[in-house]
């Protein structure tokens, strides 16, 4: 069960799992678990595992359809463009956007960013450099790997307000040893293969961050229009900011 709580809030940008449901039956045990992406109301996404009893093979289903971490390049003339248009809202909105990093930062350099835009932590999604492999999807379609600012480890959960991304990151890391241990009860080889080769650069490496979803006032993010820290900018939903009155 943990592992498989693992394998989605650690592939699927900003997942935060609703419910997880378990049904022991003659042929098998089903696991399905039903998540929404921050931010994200539009689709019902579920994720199914069923491992049989005896004979037969592990077979796990999704219909994942949500936002995905985007890695192709972006030119400088998108990327203005995008943020002529996050200024003309900058006073009255907060957005959701994926930065990308033109190199890969610390978490310590990560934790300043986000402490500059004000970005609620709740909402932020840290991508990870996972060097030379190429990655593929696991579900749906994104291919990184990354984690929130809490992390379960075990059964225990991390608390948001009292985390760094530093923190975080070495919880991702310990915990991500676990999942490479269980991945092969999980039917899906993708994932099998990725996590040991994750876990063990990791281990060589360090963690290095290369990208973030996050949400925060649109004016601070306005801010980085010309920080050449910033490559690419992507925005995936703006919302009217304001405080009700009484």
């Amino acid at each position: 069960m943990q592992a498989f709580k693992d394998a989605i809030i650690f592939t699927i940008p900003s997942a935060n799992i609703d419910s997880i449901s378990s049904n022991q039956g003659l042929m098998g045990l089903k696991l399905r678990s039903l998540y929404t992406q921050e931010f994200d109301e539009q689709f019902n996404n579920t994720i199914e595992l069923n491992i049989p009893n005896f004979l037969g093979n592990i077979k796990l289903t999704s219909n994942n359809y949500g936002f995905i971490f985007d890695e192709t390049p972006m030119s400088e003339t998108d990327k203005i463009a995008i943020f002529d248009k996050l200024a003309k809202i900058r006073d009255i909105s907060i957005c959701q956007v994926a930065l990308h990093f033109s190199s890969p930062i610390t978490a310590n350099d990560l934790q300043s960013i986000l402490l500059a835009l004000n970005a609620d932590q709740k909402y932020t999604w840290v991508v990870i450099d996972t060097g030379p492999m190429n990655l593929k999807s696991k579900y749906g379609f994104n291919e990184s790997w990354g984690f929130p600012m809490n992390i379960e480890l075990n059964g225990e959960n991390t608390s948001i307000k009292n985390s760094t991304v530093s923190q975080a990151a070495s919880d991702f890391q310990k915990e991500m040893i676990f999942l490479q241990s269980q991945t092969k009860y999980l039917g899906n080889k993708n994932l099998e293969a990725e996590s040991k080769y994750v876990t063990d650069y990791l281990q060589e490496n360090g963690i290095k961050i290369k990208g973030v979803m996050l949400v925060a006032p649109t004016k601070n993010i306005c801010e980085y229009r010309n920080n050449t820290l910033i490559s690419k900018i992507d925005v995936i939903k703006a919302e009217l900011d304001y405080k009700m009155e009484y």
